[in-house]
């Protein structure tokens, strides 16, 4: 029975570990969707299922959700719940076989940090990643590492370090044949040679980044890469370039197309228009910035906004409203500090980070998986409503056993209280039997005192001390069971008592008797031959 009990719990516990791996399994996949369609809803089912991996001690899912909560977390600013949950992602990534997951994770801490202004810790974990990578000899993830670091060497306007990263990565990603990434590490290096103010190889490198993002087909980075050659050109005053490459990023827009580059593009179109003098067409580009939604990572071209809205002012000659947008401009400038730093985030991943993620799916797709994800979390209802009445229908069955159990064991009882009755009867009838034989016998009363003494003479010979004498009944048994050599344990059993109360007779009995253990006490038994 007592190994019926335990098959059924064990049956409980595991059917409960397979409810939570299946809950577990179909929200990572859930998660890998929403990554990008929809940030919140991702980081709030994250959240949620960290402690379920947690309670089912599932390693694998604690640290993917830790992960993906942070990185939400990150890229819906909350900086410090990111850097806080990739920081404890890392403590169960300890000896960690998967390197390139490892690396990731480290590289997660330092996008955190970066945003967050601590670039210090960013290069720390960005350099752990990057020795990772060497370790295991991934040339891909040194690539993307050497471009990050030279991406947080730009926004320190370190340009000239930053360079010699993006220099070190360019050299991986042609040994390796990854063209988009080439391309990428070329348009990071142009902002690097624009803000150092070499136009020149500013334009070569986003002429090559441009020739290889034409051959791929993307058209979101086409737009990108037109937009900043476009800037270029204005610094270098070459006008009709300008116009030419602006203008073939703005055909190139569409519904996917990031705010953050929209933003750019614009800004760039007015800035554009400001040097040609054009301010009419110069206001209506940047009043359709400043209206667009404010999404994390658009600080800067905010910034950049509104002093191009300062300048347009000021050239139209409202000097008061040409101040007060100067000082929005500023203020955004000093938020940057502290807020989210603008890095081309799309340029510094690599192409094996969260490669599930980048295609973003359909709403059809995803309220699909929303309504198998209901389906299964109401096949489970069921389910633990089945169990449910097994359980029910078991501890039923339980009670049955245990009631029949005690009923065969008070008939038990009864019989050998009648067993026990039969002999008394027994021994009487034997006593009644000697008494007729004696008198039969004619025996006197002097001689039944005599013979009695006999008897009595007899028994002094080997008398009991007096502490034996003052044992009690039951204590003279457990001695005996001493004697017989039984534990504790045993002994228990035997009487139908807890040990507990075993060991009260054991201390009395050795009060008693004057000895100070077991063996002196059944030494004293047999010594007077008290048990054979």
């Amino acid at each position: 029975m007592r190994r019926q009990i335990l098959l059924f719990f064990s049956f409980l516990i595991a059917f409960s570990v397979f409810g939570q791996q299946e809950e577990l399994t179909s929200s990572k996949v859930l998660v890998d969707s929403l990554f990008f369609a929809n940030q919140v809803e991702g980081l709030e089912i994250s959240e949620k299922m960290i402690p379920v991996a947690l309670d089912a001690n599932d390693t694998f899912h604690v640290t993917y959700f830790l992960d993906q909560a942070g990185e939400l977390n990150r890229m819906l600013g909350n900086y410090s719940r990111a850097i806080e949950q990739i920081s404890l992602c890392l403590t169960y990534k300890d000896n960690w076989e998967d390197k390139r997951d490892l690396s990731l994770s480290y590289n997660n801490l330092g996008k955190a940090y970066v945003d967050h202004g601590q670039y210090d810790l960013a290069a720390k974990n960005f350099l752990k990643a990057l020795e990772i990578m060497e370790e295991s000899g991934d040339l891909l993830g040194q690539a993307f590492y050497l471009n990050n670091l030279g991406a947080l060497y730009d926004l320190q306007k370190n340009y000239e370090r930053a360079l010699s990263y993006y220099e070190r990565s360019l050299k991986v990603k042609e040994k390796l044949e990854d063209y988009s990434g080439i391309a990428a590490t070329n348009a990071n290096m142009g902002i690097s040679y624009f803000n150092l103010g070499a136009y020149d190889k500013a334009v070569d490198v986003y002429l090559k980044a441009i020739e290889i993002n034409t051959e791929l087909g993307d058209s979101t980075k086409l737009a990108r890469r037109y937009s900043n050659l476009g800037r270029v050109y204005i610094s270098m005053e070459e006008y009709g370039k300008a116009r030419a490459v602006l203008f073939k990023a703005y055909a190139l827009r569409d519904k996917s197309t990031e705010v953050s580059v929209e933003a750019n593009l614009l800004n760039n179109l007015s800035s554009f228009f400001i040097a040609t003098n054009d301010l009419d067409s110069a206001h209506l580009f940047n009043a359709a910035v400043i209206d667009l939604p404010r999404e994390q990572g658009t600080l800067k071209v905010l910034r950049d906004a509104y002093a191009n809205k300062a300048e347009i002012e000021a050239l139209k000659g409202d000097f008061k409203m040409a101040y007060e947008s100067l000082s929005i401009s500023a203020l955004y400038d000093d938020s940057l500090v502290n807020e989210a730093n603008i890095y081309a985030v799309a340029e510094m991943e690599g192409k094996y980070n969260y490669e599930k993620n980048r295609r973003i799916i359909q709403e059809q797709e995803l309220e699909q998986l929303r309504s198998e994800r209901k389906l299964q979390e109401t096949q489970s209802k069921i389910l633990y409503l089945i169990v449910g009445v097994i359980i029910l229908a078991l501890l039923s069955l339980i009670l049955i056993v245990l009631f029949r159990g005690k009923k065969r064991k008070s008939e038990l009882l009864e019989g050998q209280n009648r067993l026990i009755q039969k002999q008394k009867n027994e021994v009487d009838s034997l006593n009644q039997n000697l008494s007729e034989e004696l008198d039969r016998l004619q025996l006197t009363v002097d001689e039944k005192e005599r013979l009695l003494s006999e008897v009595f003479n007899s028994a002094t010979q080997v008398e009991l001390p007096p502490e034996l004498l003052s044992l009690s009944k039951r204590e003279m048994e457990v001695l005996g069971y001493l004697a017989l050599g039984r534990s504790d344990e045993e002994i228990a059993q035997s009487l139908f008592v807890s040990k507990s109360t075993v060991k009260t007779h054991l201390r009395r009995i050795y009060s008693k008797l004057l000895v100070k253990n077991r063996s002196e006490a059944v030494a004293i038994a047999h010594r007077y031959s008290l048990f054979s």
